[in-house]
């Protein structure tokens, strides 16, 4: 539990301004490489079939599932955004 209280401090005593350009950097690339690797895997059968499920679930939301446009639940978009990114 106490290093869970530190990081909790960590996060919450550090700005962005204190962050290391290299870090911000390294951070950056890593979010692109997540997008990238998502929008990759939604041309993957599993995408076709996950989205299929969840238009026929019909469950509306504002979460989006990468690369489709499709707007649903927090829940559903994650079951979607998941093995995407995989």
């Amino acid at each position: 539990m106490l290093e869970t209280k530190k990081l909790i401090s960590f996060i919450c005593d550090t700005f962005y301004d204190h962050l290391p350009n290299e870090a911000v950097l390294r951070a950056k690339h890593c979010l692109l490489d997540g997008l990238g690797v998502s929008l990759a895997g939604y041309s993957h059968p599993v995408t076709d079939m996950l989205l299929n499920y969840v238009k026929d679930v019909g469950a509306k939301g504002s979460a989006t599932a990468i690369g489709s446009g499709l707007k649903t639940s927090l829940p559903l978009a994650a079951l979607i955004n998941g093995p995407c990114a995989m």
